[in-house]
């Protein structure tokens, strides 16, 4: 019971973690280098283009794990289910 509660948590965490990537970080990193990329080639934005390579930096300082960590979890989510499997088969059986 208990782990079947941890698994679910594990699940809902895994879940929101990819919403995360995939809703905000991914999309927000392509924002900020194409934004860097079009104030690179224009002198006269010199203050927006040192403003996006500052949010930029933040960006990929504050995610800068947030995939690692989705993975991570994956597996982690994946090994423990696949145990937890195993032990049900193994109560059967007994």
């Amino acid at each position: 019971m208990v782990v079947k509660e941890i698994i679910d948590t594990e699940k809902k965490y895994v879940s929101e973690l990819q919403i995360l990537v995939e809703c905000f970080v991914e999309p927000s990193r392509r924002f900020l280098s194409g934004l860097k990329a079009i104030s690179a080639n224009d002198d006269s934005v010199l203050d927006s283009r040192e403003n996006v390579e500052q949010f930029l930096n933040e960006h990929n300082v504050i995610f800068s794990n947030v995939e690692q960590l989705c993975a991570f979890n994956e597996v982690f989510l994946k090994v423990r289910y696949d145990e937890e499997r195993r032990e049900e088969r193994r109560s059967l059986e007994a």
